[in-house]
Formats: C-alpha cells, sequence, structure tokens
C-alpha cells in the first residue's frame, strides 16, 4: 500500500451505551439483529473504507458475513434484511453495508486531525495566521530568573498584573510592523468599524471559540446592548487584550449600557488569578481528604 491508501490502525471505536439504548430504529430490531449489528460493527471497524463491510475491496455479502459470526446463510440474510428495514444498516450503491454513525465518526475524526496539523504548521507564526489553525504559543517566563526571598512561585493559570503606566501598550500600538515601509500601524482608537469587528472577531477565535461562532456572538452583543456600546467595548478589549475576551465584552457592555461597572485588565487579571487560587485550593482540601 502506498502512503495515501493505508489505512490508519485505530484500537477502538467511540461506542455510547445510552446512544445504544435510546435508537428507536435498533431498539425495534430482534436481540438476534442486535446482536449480529454489534459484531458488524467491529468488522467494519477493521475494513477500509471505515465503518464498511469490505473483503478484498469488494462489499461483504451475507454468507461471508455469516461465516464471521457463525450463522448460516439463510439466518444471516434474515436478520440483515431486519436491520435494513429498520434503517439500523446501510447499503452503498455498491450494496456495501454499512455503519452510518461509524463513518461520520471518521469524517469528524479525520476534519480534527487535519485541523491540528495545520495548527502545528501556523500556530507559532502568530495571531496573524489564525484562520489557518491552531493558536500562537505564549512565552513561559521567569524560568531562567531565579525568585529572590520575598518572592514565592505562581500557581499555574496566574498571569503578572499590567504595568500602571499606558506606555508599553502605546509603544506596542503605534510601533511600526515589519514590512510596512516605515507607516504606523494603527491604534484602536483610529480603527474604522469594520477593523474593529475583525480585531474582536480574532480575539474570541485566540481565546478558543470556533470561528462560525465568532461572528453569532458578536451580534447577539449588537442585539442586546446596540451597535455603539459594543463598538467601545471591542476597543477596549483591542487594548486590554484580556485572556477571557468573551466575559470581558459582556461585562464591558453591561459597563456601558448601566447593568454594572465596567471592569478595568488589572481587576480582570486579578478575578481571573482568585478563580485559579480557589480552584487549586479545592483540589489540595480534596487530595488532604483522600
Amino acid at each position: 500500500m502506498t502512503d495515501t491508501t493505508e489505512k490508519t490502525k485505530r484500537p477502538a471505536f467511540q461506542f455510547y451505551p445510552a446512544d445504544w439504548r435510546k435508537d428507536v430504529e435498533l431498539q425495534s430490531c430482534s436481540m438476534a439483529a442486535q446482536g449480529l449489528w454489534i459484531n458488524a460493527m467491529c468488522i467494519a471497524h477493521e475494513c477500509e473504507p471505515y465503518g464498511h463491510l469490505m473483503v478484498n475491496g469488494r462489499p461483504m455479502n451475507t454468507a461471508q458475513l455469516g461465516r464471521q459470526v457463525g450463522l448460516s446463510v439463510k439466518e444471516c440474510e434474515g436478520l440483515v434484511s431486519e436491520l435494513l428495514d429498520a434503517g439500523v444498516a446501510r447499503r452503498t450503491e455498491e450494496g456495501a453495508l454499512f455503519s452510518k454513525r461509524m463513518v461520520q465518526d471518521e469524517t469528524t475524526r479525520n476534519a480534527r486531525a487535519a485541523g491540528g496539523k495545520t495548527g502545528a504548521e501556523h500556530g507559532s507564526k502568530g495571531a496573524s495566521h489564525g484562520k489557518k489553525g491552531g493558536r500562537p504559543v505564549q512565552p513561559k517566563g521567569g524560568s531562567e530568573t531565579p525568585l529572590t526571598g520575598n518572592e514565592s512561585t505562581p500557581l499555574p493559570g496566574f498571569e503578572e498584573p499590567p504595568p500602571s503606566s499606558s506606555s508599553s501598550s502605546s509603544t506596542s500600538l503605534n510601533s511600526v510592523p515589519d514590512g510596512t515601509g516605515g507607516q504606523a500601524a494603527t491604534s484602536p482608537g483610529d480603527m474604522p468599524r469594520d477593523e474593529l469587528w475583525k480585531a474582536g472577531k480574532s480575539l474570541l477565535a485566540q481565546a478558543g471559540m470556533p470561528a462560525a461562532q465568532c461572528g453569532s456572538f458578536v451580534g447577539k452583543l449588537v442585539k442586546d446592548y446596540g451597535d455603539a456600546v459594543v463598538v467601545e467595548a471591542v476597543r477596549a478589549a483591542v487594548v486590554a487584550r484580556p485572556a477571557d475576551p468573551v466575559s470581558y465584552l459582556k461585562a464591558a457592555c453591561q459597563g456601558t449600557a448601566g447593568e454594572r461597572r465596567q471592569p478595568n485588565r488589572q481587576e480582570a487579571l486579578e478575578t481571573r488569578n482568585r478563580n485559579v487560587a480557589d480552584a487549586w485550593a479545592a483540589g489540595g482540601d480534596d487530595h488532604a481528604g483522600s
């Protein structure tokens, strides 16, 4: 086999007992038909295409299937007909029996694997490559700097609060990016509405929200709070670049609309650090009592 045709070796397949028990079509079949079907799924797990009953690249007939599970041709034909009539088993145009669920699960696995490969190729290049898959690798500080007597190792998940001065953010926003011919980058305050939408969606995507949901999330904020409120919230988020942009945008919109005070970046980081500390404390209590 070539690299393109060699099938992926999978030691197991997804099986959900609750789905099996609640499947009306399957439960309408006899116990013998259900037993044949779970055996057929195990056989299809080893076949190519995945989830299809195949032998040497051809559809497996009932006689061959019967020999695999210890049934006569007549018994196997009757049970296969029962499964087909109930809509449990499906047939391709070539006559191969297959499991629709197994085929769908395999398609999903392959799509995720392709996305992970793309992420590995582009994730380290930075946020501008976010649409191609993956998230930028965040630098880990403190690995080479020894701690002083007054310092302690922070818990995983903590972030250092931003400096009180706004010089660092203003410098990064107005610095000259590579390859721009010396023109300064546009600051959030000068961004037109369309660019702000793109920047806001990019923040959400970098935080792990699926691209298809980013637009819907921003659209719902506009519906709930109005265009002007959301524009200012996104503008603030682009400057603050919070670790949790979903919560930040909601809180910012609520604050502008008068529902609650808008958090600043310092407060957002302190809240996040407190949540991490509480989670670790709860975990420590569990271990102490075990």
